[in-house]
């Protein structure tokens, strides 16, 4: 028997078997980043239609805030239209599942930056939703919205006192 035979034949085995290892390996991290790249734009697809279903509302509360003589404070909201604190309550869950998502990995941070601007925006101008949100932190509902203790949905310094 020839060991220089079985010794080629061995490292002929190897070098294929490395080769294809690494096209392998190529071939599967192009599939993983399309199947996340398809993800990632299914679900920017899904959340920015749900934003869009609620936005018409958000501007109804603005503008039910700006005609109001006193401020509108989540009580009176929740008297003259029950429609437009659903909404503030589907917003909440909203924005806490953009999170979820930007936590995960699976929301690009330029699309989380985007996000976290316009909900800190509505946050700043909607005096019912900043109630709610207040409301809803100090019941400890915090979970409920995938945060952690410490953690928030909104930057309490974008808070402003409506009137």
């Amino acid at each position: 028997m020839d060991w220089y035979k079985i010794i080629e034949s061995v490292i002929q085995i190897g070098i294929t078997g490395v080769a294809a290892l690494i096209v392998t390996w190529f071939y599967s991290k192009k599939q993983s980043d399309l199947s996340h790249d398809e993800f990632q734009r299914d679900l920017f697809r899904e959340l920015n239609h749900r934003y869009d279903a609620l936005n018409d509302n958000l501007h109804d509360i603005y503008e039910l805030q700006k005609k109001s003589e006193s401020s509108l404070s989540l009580k009176k909201l929740s008297i003259k239209s029950p429609e437009l604190l659903k909404c503030l309550n589907d917003y909440l869950n909203l924005c806490a599942e953009e999170y979820f998502w930007y936590k995960k990995g699976r929301v690009d941070d330029a699309v989380w930056k985007s996000w976290n601007i316009g909900m800190n925006w509505w946050y700043s101008k909607l005096q019912p939703l900043q109630e709610l949100w207040d409301e809803e932190k100090e019941n400890g509902n915090f979970e409920s919205y995938y945060l952690e203790a410490g953690e928030d949905l909104f930057d309490s310094s974008t808070k402003v006192s409506v009137r």
